[in-house]
């Protein structure tokens, strides 16, 4: 196992997202925060709380279930149950910010569009991510990743963000050879 940040530097970079935030979020336009799932949910939830202490203003805060819209889905059969797709108001016309842990292929992103998109037409969307790991398959891009590297295909990354706990927040990579854990990344 192979630890590329601690607690610290995971929210530093968290913070670094709500400065970005800041400068884009007006208090006169109507935006609502979306978390992917699984691991945009929490980080959502993280960016949500800092952005509020930071700023008074509280985004309402949705969640994108994204199974029904993968390209695998017939490789990868849906195993259990998800949660649905919740929003907390209408995305017409409102300006979207669209939240997940790690960018990786751009297919989850993909996929997050295209179940956005089915809830009505938004005005804008943004993307924030915590991590890019590079290693596109479609041309999307985040419009800030908070911590960039690459990353070889045979390494699995790990981001955990605790919502009770900021201490508990951490990054860490494991490989995907069996026998050969790589490590715990805190940043």
């Amino acid at each position: 196992m192979e630890i590329i940040r601690v607690p610290e530097d995971v929210n530093r970079a968290i913070d670094s997202l709500v400065d970005y935030m800041q400068g884009m979020v007006t208090d006169g336009e109507s935006w609502l925060l979306i978390g992917i799932a699984n691991g945009g949910i929490a980080l959502a939830g993280e960016l949500q709380r800092r952005f509020a202490t930071a700023t008074g203003l509280q985004l309402p805060m949705g969640e994108l279930n994204v199974s029904f819209h993968r390209d695998d889905i017939g490789s990868r059969p849906i195993t259990r149950p998800k949660e649905p797709t919740r929003l907390p108001d209408e995305v017409h016309h409102r300006s979207v910010i669209l939240v997940d842990d790690v960018i990786h292929s751009g297919r989850t992103i993909r996929a997050a569009l295209d179940e956005l998109f089915e809830h009505g037409r938004p005005k804008r969307v943004r993307l924030l991510t915590l991590v890019d790991r590079g290693h596109r398959v479609v041309p999307i891009q985040p419009d800030y990743a908070a911590i960039s590297f690459d990353m070889d295909e045979t390494r699995k990354l790990h981001v955990v963000i605790d919502p009770d706990d900021a201490h508990g927040n951490r990054i860490w990579v494991q490989s995907t050879q069996q026998g050969n854990e790589v490590g715990v990344l805190n940043t």
